[in-house]
């Protein structure tokens, strides 16, 4: 007797037919970017942070067309701007950026919560104004001054910058109005969002969970408010996200096919996320050079020889590093702050033992909470927009104040609950080293480049906060590139330390829905916040 199809779909074996999981993937990651996109023209112009520093080296080097050396002058698009910041001296941007900076009011309107755009901002009209009182490209009045003062072409590598000033190239050819550039900029960090998220799914799928679980997770990171709010603007994290996702997925390849020319592959892409943003690549760098070691040790890649395997992956990072070299090399500059020294708390507490162990447990203690209870770091994670002076608020106040003091509960009984997994798995690492297994303690050790790149970058931004003590402003950005290692341990990894199968299985689910809820309840009130913030009069 032939089985009914109806019971094959009840019994769910329909739904999980590739078509129909590619077509949820496709909705998602859709769905992901069309919020993004929205966000891209609902955060007013430079009411981002640090958007105006991102944007104006790009669009230096699109006026370019090539990239810019410390040792060059200034050019005919160059203009000084009065300070932004409390104390820093003059900085030289383009006049494009200067012109931005005036027609959106950012002076006023950033960090005033008091303050809004103007009743037309975002018509059609308003974007007609600002595209035809836009001055000439080369209206500046730099050209040819020494290059002496402070730019972000020594501070910041030069891999996004140039990425997104061949992008505004191309745009450049159909059509040349400023507003086409900016929003077209914006617009590049979702493109690089889809490949993110794309990436992010493969990984799910190379880490042996089921299809449906993939585009969950894929969906939570895609409708996390942080990610709408960092895929908006122009900011380097957005393509440090797609690289970190996409070596660490090359090396999982890697680890169960050995194959060159995927070495070549993740070699150019270590180089690329180098000159994107250091401390993420060396964290990614010796958490994939630490799993390809213990690979070849333990004989998976033993058609790969030591030269190669490290000429393969290295050279690219050394090659593109290079030219970051050339640009910086006979740098003149001043610092944009004078006497700013981000380990100034460090260096005012180390002049004796109990004065240094007095400000080590301070640190600590600080660290903790910013990062885990409710300092700048956990609150803007959840949600802070703007130049940090947008909180998102779900429903109220009060009612805001009661989910976030859930969610700090959740978070240390997942930091509890990992403690607890270190300690069932590390007794078994050191008994197979005892017994002389420590090949296989290597590779289980180094066989998950995602988890451990992570750890290392926790560790560093970690040990650096507590070194800065009352010095260091952390933001939830600063994670953005690892919120899929950061969401894989709270739902899966973390519950694996209770034993009962059926209490962690429930555990697991019930985390991986409260987080859903989040991102569709955080989502839709983020945009209220954004409205009341910005356009409410």
């Amino acid at each position: 007797m032939q089985e009914d199809p109806s019971e094959e779909a009840r019994s769910g074996r329909a739904f999980d037919r590739p078509w129909i999981i590619r077509l949820a993937l496709t909705g998602v990651i859709i769905g992901a970017a069309s919020l993004s996109a929205y966000w891209v023209f609902l955060v007013p112009i430079f009411e981002s942070p640090d958007e105006v520093v991102h944007f104006d080296y790009a669009l230096n080097l699109y006026s370019a067309g090539r990239l810019i050396s410390a040792r060059e002058p200034f050019h005919a698009w160059n203009t000084p701007i009065p300070p932004l910041n409390p104390n820093p001296k003059t900085s030289v941007v383009h006049v494009y950026t200067s012109y931005l900076i005036d027609a959106s009011d950012l002076k006023t309107i950033r960090f005033n919560p008091t303050k809004r755009v103007v009743s037309d901002y975002g018509t059609s009209a308003f974007y007609n104004d600002l595209d035809r009182n836009a001055p000439d490209e080369r209206s500046g009045d730099m050209d040819g001054k020494p290059r002496n003062i402070f730019s972000f072409v020594t501070v910041y590598p030069y891999g996004y910058y140039s990425a997104v000033a061949a992008w505004m190239g191309v745009l450049g050819h159909f059509s040349h109005r400023l507003s086409v550039l900016y929003f077209g900029a914006r617009l590049f960090s979702v493109s690089l969002l889809i490949a993110s998220l794309l990436l992010t799914y493969a990984i799910c799928v190379e880490l042996r969970f089921s299809a449906w679980r993939a585009v969950l997770v894929t969906a939570i990171i895609g409708f996390f408010p942080l990610t709408s709010f960092v895929s908006s603007y122009v900011q380097p994290d957005n393509l440090a996200f797609t690289l970190v996702m996409l070596c660490c997925y090359l090396a999982l390849l890697i680890k169960r096919k050995a194959d060159w020319r995927l070495l070549l592959l993740l070699g150019l892409s270590l180089g690329a996320l180098c000159v994107t943003k250091y401390q993420y690549y060396a964290c990614v760098l010796i958490a994939v050079m630490g799993m390809l070691a213990a690979c070849r040790l333990s004989g998976s890649l033993k058609n790969v020889s030591w030269k190669s395997l490290f000429a393969l992956t290295l050279l690219p990072s050394l090659l593109f590093a290079s030219v970051q070299v050339w640009i910086n090399y006979g740098s003149q500059m001043e610092p944009l702050i004078a006497n700013r020294d981000p380990l100034q708390g460090f260096k005012e507490a180390s002049t004796g033992v109990m004065g240094f162990t007095g400000f080590v447990l301070n640190g600590i203690a600080s660290a903790f909470g910013n990062f885990f209870i409710g300092g700048p770091m956990f609150d803007s994670f959840l949600g802070t927009f703007g130049w940090m002076d947008t909180p998102l608020v779900i429903v109220s106040p009060g009612f805001d104040y009661f989910i976030r003091s859930i969610v700090r509960i959740i978070v240390l009984i997942t930091l509890v609950l990992l403690l607890v997994r270190v300690k069932q798995i590390a007794p078994r690492l050191i008994v197979a080293v005892r017994r002389g297994h420590w090949r296989s303690a290597l590779r289980v050790s180094f066989g998950n480049p995602l988890l451990n790149s992570f750890w290392l970058f926790a560790a560093f931004l970690f040990g650096f906060a507590v070194l800065a003590g009352d010095y260091y402003a952390g933001q939830g950005r600063y994670w953005f590139p690892f919120m899929l290692p950061i969401f894989l341990i709270g739902t899966h990894y973390a519950p694996l330390a209770v034993a009962n199968h059926k209490i962690r299985g429930t555990l697991s689910n019930s985390l991986t829905a409260m987080l859903a809820l989040y991102c569709v309840v955080g989502s839709c009130f983020a945009i209220r916040s954004l409205l009341a913030r910005f356009y409410e009069h």
